[in-house]
């Protein structure tokens, strides 16, 4: 099963028993959901330093910003 791909698949599911006896069962229906920008990324940043007044960008900050 690819779950690097958000979508809905169908697998059948090998079930093996202690004594090493085993089944496939029927089909089922697994979905693999699309994980948010935010939880894909962690953002780096860097400390600064400005003076009063000076603007600041994130740019300025941010260091794995695209």
């Amino acid at each position: 099963m690819n779950t690097k791909q958000a979508g809905t698949y169908l697998l059948a599911v090998k079930v093996t028993y202690p004594d090493k006896s085993w089944e496939v069962t029927r089909f089922v229906k697994v979905t693999v959901k699309r994980q948010t920008d935010k939880a894909r990324y962690q953002v780096k940043v860097r400390p600064g330093q400005v003076t009063l007044g000076q603007k600041l960008s994130p740019g300025q900050l941010v260091t794995n910003g695209n």
